[in-house]
């Protein structure tokens, strides 16, 4: 199946971004490719290329499980990414692993 930039995949998910909820339940469709880092402390914390953040009730292991399917999505030959510690404090990072 082919899905052109700005349409839209089956359960209204868009090809170049991906849905997370807010705090007050409401979605939001965000881009990330704009994404700089992802925190719990402990609520979840996006941290975007522009320093903005976003607060928002999906873990960061559900985001990282989006991102990674987004990667998935649009480069097929991705390699893919598992959620690890990579700063030595037990938060989680994400790791490339070649599948």
């Amino acid at each position: 199946m082919t899905i052109a930039p700005g349409s839209w995949m089956a359960g209204e998910r868009k090809a170049e971004m991906i849905e997370v909820v807010l705090l007050d339940n409401s979605k939001m469709w965000l881009n990330p490719l704009h994404i700089f880092s992802i925190r719990s402390k402990p609520d979840t914390v996006i941290t975007f290329t522009t320093k903005q953040t976003l607060t928002v009730r999906d873990s960061v292991q559900e985001l990282c499980r989006k991102i990674d399917d987004y990667f998935r999505f649009i480069n097929p030959g991705c390699s893919s990414f598992d959620i690890e510690s990579t700063d030595g404090t037990g938060g989680p990072g994400l790791v490339r692993q070649e599948r």
